[in-house]
Protein backbone atom coordinates (compact mmCIF):
# COMPACT_ATOMS: atom_id res chain seq x y z
CA UNK A 1 0.00 0.00 0.00
CA UNK A 2 1.68 3.22 -1.03
CA UNK A 3 2.16 5.52 1.96
CA UNK A 4 2.33 9.50 2.32
CA UNK A 5 5.21 11.42 2.59
CA UNK A 6 5.64 13.24 6.27
CA UNK A 7 8.59 15.05 7.48
CA UNK A 8 7.34 14.78 11.10
CA UNK A 9 7.12 10.67 11.55
CA UNK A 10 5.82 10.19 15.17
CA UNK A 11 6.74 5.99 15.15
CA UNK A 12 8.09 6.25 18.71
CA UNK A 13 8.83 2.50 19.20
CA UNK A 14 6.52 0.94 16.57
CA UNK A 15 8.18 0.22 13.18
CA UNK A 16 11.74 0.62 15.11
CA UNK A 17 14.29 -2.71 14.47
CA UNK A 18 15.79 -2.37 17.79
CA UNK A 19 12.59 -3.18 19.70
CA UNK A 20 11.13 -6.06 16.88
CA UNK A 21 14.60 -7.55 17.69
CA UNK A 22 14.14 -7.05 21.41
CA UNK A 23 10.28 -9.05 21.43
CA UNK A 24 12.16 -11.58 18.79
CA UNK A 25 15.09 -12.56 21.21
CA UNK A 26 12.57 -12.80 24.26
CA UNK A 27 10.19 -14.61 22.84
CA UNK A 28 13.75 -17.24 20.99
CA UNK A 29 14.36 -17.95 24.82
CA UNK A 30 10.69 -18.63 26.35
CA UNK A 31 10.59 -21.06 23.34
CA UNK A 32 14.23 -22.14 23.66
CA UNK A 33 14.88 -25.69 25.30
CA UNK A 34 16.83 -24.50 27.96
CA UNK A 35 14.60 -22.03 29.16
CA UNK A 36 11.74 -24.99 29.30
CA UNK A 37 13.88 -27.08 31.26
CA UNK A 38 14.25 -24.17 33.62
CA UNK A 39 10.87 -23.51 34.56
CA UNK A 40 9.63 -26.62 34.95
CA UNK A 41 12.70 -28.04 36.83
CA UNK A 42 11.49 -31.32 39.03
CA UNK A 43 8.89 -33.55 38.30
CA UNK A 44 6.60 -31.03 36.41
CA UNK A 45 6.40 -33.21 33.41
CA UNK A 46 3.47 -32.31 32.27
CA UNK A 47 4.03 -28.59 32.29
CA UNK A 48 7.23 -29.07 30.25
CA UNK A 49 4.76 -31.46 27.73
CA UNK A 50 2.69 -28.62 27.42
CA UNK A 51 4.81 -25.86 26.59
CA UNK A 52 6.58 -28.03 23.94
CA UNK A 53 3.14 -28.62 22.26
CA UNK A 54 2.98 -25.23 21.68
CA UNK A 55 6.31 -24.52 21.28
CA UNK A 56 5.62 -27.34 18.45
CA UNK A 57 2.98 -24.62 16.54
CA UNK A 58 4.85 -21.84 17.13
CA UNK A 59 6.01 -19.97 14.19
CA UNK A 60 9.21 -17.02 15.29
CA UNK A 61 9.74 -15.05 11.85
CA UNK A 62 13.42 -15.21 12.12
CA UNK A 63 13.96 -14.93 7.92
CA UNK A 64 11.31 -14.90 5.23
CA UNK A 65 10.19 -18.28 4.51
CA UNK A 66 7.39 -19.44 2.15
CA UNK A 67 5.09 -20.34 5.08
CA UNK A 68 5.84 -16.25 6.64
CA UNK A 69 5.00 -14.94 3.22
CA UNK A 70 1.66 -16.67 3.47
CA UNK A 71 0.89 -16.11 6.64
CA UNK A 72 2.20 -11.84 6.39
CA UNK A 73 -0.54 -12.13 3.56
CA UNK A 74 -3.53 -12.79 6.27
CA UNK A 75 -1.70 -10.56 9.12
CA UNK A 76 0.08 -7.40 7.52
CA UNK A 77 -1.60 -4.90 6.58
CA UNK A 78 1.32 -2.02 6.26
CA UNK A 79 4.88 -1.67 5.15
CA UNK A 80 5.41 -0.90 8.89
CA UNK A 81 4.09 -3.71 9.86
CA UNK A 82 6.14 -6.69 10.95
CA UNK A 83 4.77 -10.20 11.73
CA UNK A 84 6.74 -11.18 15.05
CA UNK A 85 5.33 -14.42 16.20
CA UNK A 86 2.47 -16.66 14.94
CA UNK A 87 0.38 -19.28 17.66
CA UNK A 88 -0.90 -22.24 15.26
CA UNK A 89 -4.71 -22.79 17.07
CA UNK A 90 -5.75 -24.93 13.62
CA UNK A 91 -7.71 -28.02 14.38
CA UNK A 92 -5.20 -29.74 11.63
CA UNK A 93 -2.06 -29.31 10.37
CA UNK A 94 -3.32 -26.76 7.38
CA UNK A 95 -2.09 -23.68 10.01
CA UNK A 96 -4.57 -22.08 8.31
CA UNK A 97 -5.82 -20.32 11.82
CA UNK A 98 -4.36 -18.32 14.71
CA UNK A 99 -2.99 -15.79 16.45
CA UNK A 100 -0.33 -13.29 15.05
CA UNK A 101 1.57 -10.92 17.00
CA UNK A 102 3.23 -7.76 15.13
CA UNK A 103 4.59 -4.71 16.51
CA UNK A 104 1.06 -2.88 15.53
CA UNK A 105 -0.67 -5.40 18.37
CA UNK A 106 -2.36 -8.84 18.47
CA UNK A 107 -4.65 -10.45 15.41
CA UNK A 108 -6.71 -13.43 15.33
CA UNK A 109 -8.26 -15.67 12.68
CA UNK A 110 -10.33 -18.26 13.87
CA UNK A 111 -14.06 -18.43 14.40
CA UNK A 112 -14.00 -14.69 15.16
CA UNK A 113 -11.43 -11.86 13.27
CA UNK A 114 -10.57 -9.12 15.52
CA UNK A 115 -7.04 -6.60 16.04
CA UNK A 116 -5.96 -4.99 18.79
CA UNK A 117 -3.19 -2.31 18.98
CA UNK A 118 -0.25 -3.00 21.94
CA UNK A 119 -0.97 0.16 22.94
CA UNK A 120 -4.59 -0.28 23.71
CA UNK A 121 -3.63 -3.88 25.73
CA UNK A 122 -1.59 -1.76 27.76
CA UNK A 123 -3.81 1.08 28.69
CA UNK A 124 -7.38 0.32 28.13
CA UNK A 125 -7.31 -3.13 28.44
CA UNK A 126 -6.54 -6.23 30.76
CA UNK A 127 -6.31 -10.01 30.94
CA UNK A 128 -8.43 -12.36 32.29
CA UNK A 129 -7.65 -16.30 32.52
CA UNK A 130 -10.39 -18.56 31.49
CA UNK A 131 -10.63 -21.58 30.21
CA UNK A 132 -8.88 -22.98 27.07
CA UNK A 133 -9.00 -19.16 26.47
CA UNK A 134 -7.16 -15.63 27.67
CA UNK A 135 -9.83 -12.70 28.02
CA UNK A 136 -9.41 -9.29 27.16
CA UNK A 137 -11.41 -7.23 29.41
CA UNK A 138 -12.09 -3.52 30.02
CA UNK A 139 -9.74 -2.44 32.96
CA UNK A 140 -12.58 -1.34 34.77
CA UNK A 141 -14.13 -5.03 34.51
CA UNK A 142 -10.99 -6.88 34.94
CA UNK A 143 -12.18 -8.12 38.75
CA UNK A 144 -15.81 -8.58 37.48
CA UNK A 145 -16.23 -12.30 36.58
CA UNK A 146 -19.73 -11.42 34.87
CA UNK A 147 -18.08 -8.87 33.00
CA UNK A 148 -18.31 -9.98 28.40
CA UNK A 149 -14.81 -10.09 27.40
CA UNK A 150 -13.95 -7.66 24.25
CA UNK A 151 -12.10 -10.52 22.59
CA UNK A 152 -10.59 -13.56 23.59
CA UNK A 153 -7.63 -15.05 22.72
CA UNK A 154 -7.99 -18.71 21.49
CA UNK A 155 -6.32 -21.12 23.49
CA UNK A 156 -7.95 -24.88 22.29
CA UNK A 157 -5.04 -25.94 20.91
CA UNK A 158 -2.63 -24.77 23.25
CA UNK A 159 -2.69 -26.68 27.09
CA UNK A 160 -4.34 -24.57 29.77
CA UNK A 161 -0.89 -25.37 31.59
CA UNK A 162 1.00 -22.75 29.38
CA UNK A 163 -1.71 -19.62 30.02
CA UNK A 164 0.75 -17.60 32.28
CA UNK A 165 3.36 -18.61 29.66
CA UNK A 166 1.68 -17.01 27.05
CA UNK A 167 0.32 -14.05 29.22
CA UNK A 168 4.10 -13.41 29.73
CA UNK A 169 4.71 -13.15 25.91
CA UNK A 170 1.69 -10.98 25.58
CA UNK A 171 2.56 -8.47 28.82
CA UNK A 172 6.37 -8.18 26.58
CA UNK A 173 4.86 -7.03 23.92
CA UNK A 174 2.52 -4.13 25.66
CA UNK A 175 5.79 -3.14 27.26
CA UNK A 176 7.81 -2.74 24.66
CA UNK A 177 5.05 -1.56 21.64
CA UNK A 178 2.91 0.44 24.11
CA UNK A 179 4.11 3.99 23.35
CA UNK A 180 2.41 4.15 19.66
CA UNK A 181 1.75 7.40 18.11
CA UNK A 182 0.60 6.46 14.47
CA UNK A 183 1.70 9.80 12.20
CA UNK A 184 0.11 10.80 8.75
CA UNK A 185 2.19 8.12 6.88
CA UNK A 186 0.09 5.92 8.14
CA UNK A 187 -2.80 6.91 6.80
CA UNK A 188 -5.62 3.65 5.62
CA UNK A 189 -2.06 1.10 6.27
CA UNK A 190 -4.40 -0.23 9.30
CA UNK A 191 -7.52 -0.32 8.22
CA UNK A 192 -8.54 -3.74 9.63
CA UNK A 193 -7.08 -2.57 13.20
CA UNK A 194 -9.51 0.96 12.71
CA UNK A 195 -12.70 -1.19 11.81
CA UNK A 196 -12.03 -3.49 14.43
CA UNK A 197 -12.24 -0.60 17.11
CA UNK A 198 -15.07 1.17 15.21
CA UNK A 199 -16.77 -2.51 16.47
CA UNK A 200 -14.91 -2.84 19.49
CA UNK A 201 -16.88 0.10 20.50
CA UNK A 202 -20.10 -1.78 19.62
CA UNK A 203 -19.89 -4.45 21.16
CA UNK A 204 -18.42 -3.03 24.61
CA UNK A 205 -21.76 -0.86 24.89
CA UNK A 206 -24.11 -2.81 23.27
CA UNK A 207 -26.49 -2.68 25.85
CA UNK A 208 -26.35 0.25 26.31
CA UNK A 209 -26.95 1.36 22.62
CA UNK A 210 -29.77 -1.08 22.35
CA UNK A 211 -31.32 0.11 25.16
CA UNK A 212 -30.69 3.66 24.64
CA UNK A 213 -32.04 3.66 20.43
CA UNK A 214 -35.17 1.65 21.46
CA UNK A 215 -36.39 4.36 24.43
CA UNK A 216 -35.92 7.20 22.31
CA UNK A 217 -37.62 5.76 19.36
CA UNK A 218 -40.29 4.79 21.80
CA UNK A 219 -39.86 8.58 23.11
CA UNK A 220 -39.96 9.99 19.30
CA UNK A 221 -43.35 7.82 18.15
CA UNK A 222 -44.71 9.73 21.44
CA UNK A 223 -43.94 12.89 20.61
CA UNK A 224 -45.35 12.62 17.19
CA UNK A 225 -48.63 11.08 18.02
CA UNK A 226 -49.17 14.15 19.79
CA UNK A 227 -48.72 12.70 23.44
CA UNK A 228 -45.99 15.46 24.74
CA UNK A 229 -48.25 18.44 25.89
CA UNK A 230 -47.43 21.65 24.28
CA UNK A 231 -46.07 20.59 21.11
CA UNK A 232 -49.23 20.30 18.82
CA UNK A 233 -48.13 21.28 15.25
CA UNK A 234 -46.62 19.05 12.72
CA UNK A 235 -43.17 21.32 12.23
CA UNK A 236 -42.89 21.25 16.71
CA UNK A 237 -42.99 17.52 16.18
CA UNK A 238 -40.75 17.20 13.87
CA UNK A 239 -38.17 19.88 15.31
CA UNK A 240 -38.21 17.75 18.60
CA UNK A 241 -38.04 14.51 17.25
CA UNK A 242 -34.49 15.33 14.91
CA UNK A 243 -33.07 17.53 17.74
CA UNK A 244 -34.35 14.99 20.57
CA UNK A 245 -33.19 11.42 19.09
CA UNK A 246 -29.39 11.90 18.81
CA UNK A 247 -29.21 13.80 22.22
CA UNK A 248 -31.60 11.23 23.52
CA UNK A 249 -29.37 8.13 22.55
CA UNK A 250 -26.05 9.89 23.53
CA UNK A 251 -27.37 10.62 27.01
CA UNK A 252 -29.49 7.33 27.44
CA UNK A 253 -25.90 5.73 26.91
CA UNK A 254 -24.25 7.78 29.49
CA UNK A 255 -27.24 7.54 32.32
CA UNK A 256 -26.69 3.42 31.56
CA UNK A 257 -22.95 3.65 32.07
CA UNK A 258 -24.17 5.55 35.07
CA UNK A 259 -26.60 3.16 36.67
CA UNK A 260 -23.77 0.61 35.97
CA UNK A 261 -21.39 2.48 38.57
CA UNK A 262 -24.53 2.64 40.88
CA UNK A 263 -25.33 -1.06 40.57
CA UNK A 264 -21.62 -1.46 41.17
CA UNK A 265 -21.11 0.72 44.41
CA UNK A 266 -24.26 -0.64 45.76
CA UNK A 267 -24.92 -4.43 44.53
CA UNK A 268 -25.25 -6.62 47.80
CA UNK A 269 -23.10 -9.52 48.70
CA UNK A 270 -25.60 -11.28 49.31
CA UNK A 271 -29.60 -11.75 48.02
CA UNK A 272 -31.85 -12.97 50.27
CA UNK A 273 -35.92 -13.51 48.85
CA UNK A 274 -38.74 -16.05 49.35
CA UNK A 275 -39.18 -18.64 46.50
CA UNK A 276 -38.02 -18.90 43.36
CA UNK A 277 -40.08 -15.93 41.61
CA UNK A 278 -38.68 -13.48 44.47
CA UNK A 279 -35.04 -14.44 43.66
CA UNK A 280 -34.70 -14.15 39.88
CA UNK A 281 -37.08 -10.65 40.20
CA UNK A 282 -33.92 -10.02 42.73
CA UNK A 283 -31.25 -11.21 40.21
CA UNK A 284 -32.84 -9.73 36.78
CA UNK A 285 -33.47 -6.41 39.31
CA UNK A 286 -29.46 -6.50 39.87
CA UNK A 287 -28.40 -7.84 36.63
CA UNK A 288 -29.99 -4.83 34.39
CA UNK A 289 -31.96 -2.63 36.84
CA UNK A 290 -29.52 0.33 37.40
CA UNK A 291 -28.65 0.57 34.15
CA UNK A 292 -32.38 0.64 32.60
CA UNK A 293 -32.87 3.19 35.22
CA UNK A 294 -30.37 5.19 34.46
CA UNK A 295 -30.51 4.96 30.79
CA UNK A 296 -34.76 5.91 30.99
CA UNK A 297 -33.38 8.96 32.97
CA UNK A 298 -30.70 10.04 30.21
CA UNK A 299 -33.33 9.99 27.75
CA UNK A 300 -35.77 11.88 28.89
CA UNK A 301 -32.96 14.57 30.04
CA UNK A 302 -31.84 14.40 26.13
CA UNK A 303 -34.94 15.24 24.80
CA UNK A 304 -35.94 17.82 27.16
CA UNK A 305 -34.20 20.44 25.23
CA UNK A 306 -35.61 19.03 22.07
CA UNK A 307 -39.01 19.53 24.34
CA UNK A 308 -38.66 22.78 25.02
CA UNK A 309 -37.20 24.38 21.44
CA UNK A 310 -39.98 22.19 19.63
CA UNK A 311 -42.64 24.49 22.08
CA UNK A 312 -41.28 27.48 20.06
CA UNK A 313 -43.09 26.53 17.16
Amino acid sequence: MAEQETTDSKWYRIGTDEFISQYTDYIEKALSDSYIESVTKGIDVVKKNAIKAVQARAILNYESTEEISKLETKFVSSDKEKLIFFFDISPDANRIFGIALTNFGVKQIYSREWSILWQDLANIFAFRSGAMKIDIVDKKDAENEEADCDKEINLTQIPALVQDWVLDILNEGCRLFKDIELSKDTNGSIGSIDKEQAVSFFNKNKGAVLLSTGISIITCFSILQGNMTGIDSVLSKIIAVILGFPVGVIVGILGFHLGETIRRWIHPDYIFASGFWGLLKEKIFWKIGPQSIGCLIGVIIGFCPAYLIGKLF
